[in-house]
This record gives C-alpha cells, sequence and structure tokens, in this order.
C-alpha cells in the first residue's frame, strides 16, 4: 500500500514510516551489507513516534523523558531545619543503625512533613520500615 504524501514529508535521511494497520508510524531506519545477498539490507530501529495529519505524535517514552528535564526541587528549607536541628538524634540513629540511618531519618522526614502511612515492616529485623506512599 503506497504511504500518502502528507505521511512521507515527516520522512528525513535515516529514519521510514511504515503502514501498520492503516496507521503511519515513524521508526529509524539504517542499513547493513549482506554479503550472502550481495547487496544492502533495511535495518529498522527505534520508534520514534506516530504520524498524523496534524503532524508527528512523539512515542509516550519520549514524552515522559521530555517532561522529567523539567523536574525542579520545591522544598528545601523544611527538611534542612528538621535535619539541622535534629542532629543529635541523627547522630544516635546514626550509631544504633549504621548502615540502614539515611533509610530511617528520610522516611522520619517525610512521616513528618507528608503524613504518609506505614506500609511495610522489613522482613529481615524487628525494625518497621516505611513506604512512602
Amino acid at each position: 500500500m503506497k504511504i500518502p504524501e502528507w505521511a512521507m514529508k515527516y520522512r528525513e535521511k535515516g529514519t521510514e514510516v511504515k503502514d501498520i494497520g492503516g496507521k503511519y508510524y515513524f521508526y529509524k531506519a539504517s542499513s547493513k551489507w549482506d554479503p550472502e545477498k550481495k547487496r544492502s539490507k533495511k535495518i529498522s530501529g527505534k520508534y520514534l513516534g506516530a504520524i498524523t495529519t496534524e503532524g508527528v505524535v512523539k512515542s509516550k517514552h519520549e514524552r515522559v523523558l521530555e517532561g522529567l528535564k523539567n523536574i525542579t526541587v520545591k522544598e528545601y528549607g523544611a527538611t534542612f531545619f528538621l535535619m539541622e536541628n535534629n542532629k543529635e538524634i541523627i547522630d544516635v540513629v546514626k550509631k544504633i543503625y549504621p548502615h540502614e540511618w539515611k533509610d530511617i531519618v528520610s522516611f522520619a522526614i517525610f512521616r513528618f512533613m507528608y503524613n504518609s502511612p506505614i506500609k511495610i515492616s522489613h522482613p529481615t529485623t524487628h525494625l518497621h520500615i516505611y513506604q512512602i506512599a
């Protein structure tokens, strides 16, 4: 089946447009020499997105990754305040639990600031580990 011109206009060097079930999809493409056939063989690569009459809709994975680039830290002060004003308690926790102290302090701060529920008990000790919901 011939791919329409409106879909082919998005094709660039190193890409291809595929017709799958009447819908058009955009892929990276390359070629590799096949010594048996004595000619190059097309290799379809990474899925880039779907092609619609409005344009290329990037794959969900790509859209999520783009959204992650814009993440910023919005909270610093409250955590800093709690860490600075509870150094003595944190030092005691470090001494008693030298390998788990960071998790314990983090969970305690989240529990205090966001009232997150207690969900999971650690299977190897009597220490309860809190899951942030």
